[in-house]
């Protein structure tokens, strides 16, 4: 079992984001990250059997100091999972990356033009493949998961796949089905 946090606000704006409120509008969802009551739960969470921390959402760099400030006061016997979409800046990756246990990376797209045209963004490719680029380089533990999106199989999932097996074949991807 994982104690999960499901963070706010996200440096995409996926067209089929399953959270669009809470990304699009974070004021308005869960509650301000204050890291001495998340430290506690996450602490109490362990004592009752949670057996790692995961943090869910977007950009790391988007929450990245109150969760910083929370991992400080935490036992650090618990492994520590982020979900992300990856869509970062290198300086915020080399600063997590010492207290990541396990990124579980969204690969989203496969292609610029579906990037661009689905999440607003013309550089999620080359952005996205430094990442994983750097965190391979910093020793990082990756997980893929890839979304199979209707009409997408051939300009994103083949794409991604083949660039995966061309760079980074020790990755493991799990493929997701449920779009």
């Amino acid at each position: 079992p994982s104690y999960t946090i499901y963070l706010t606000g996200c440096s995409l704006r996926c067209v089929f984001c399953s959270e669009w409120d809470p990304v699009t509008r974070p004021r308005e969802h869960g509650q301000p990250l204050v890291p001495e009551e998340l430290a506690a739960r996450i602490t109490e969470a362990g004592s009752k059997g949670a057996r790692t921390i995961s943090f869910v959402g977007g950009e790391p760099g988007v929450n990245m100091l109150p969760v910083l400030q929370t991992l400080k006061m935490i036992p650090p016997t618990l492994p520590i999972v982020w979900n992300t979409n990856l869509y970062s800046t290198e300086e915020a990756l080399r600063i997590l990356a010492p207290h990541i246990d396990l990124w579980l990376v969204d690969l989203k797209f496969g292609s610029s033009a579906c990037a661009r045209r689905l999440s607003g963004r013309r550089d999620y490719m080359e952005r996205v493949q430094g990442a994983l680029n750097l965190l391979k380089q910093l020793s990082a533990t990756i997980m893929i998961r890839h979304l199979l999106m209707p009409d997408h199989l051939e300009c994103c999932t083949l794409h991604a796949l083949r660039w995966l097996r061309h760079n980074h074949p020790e990755i493991p991807v799990n493929m997701m089905s449920h779009f």
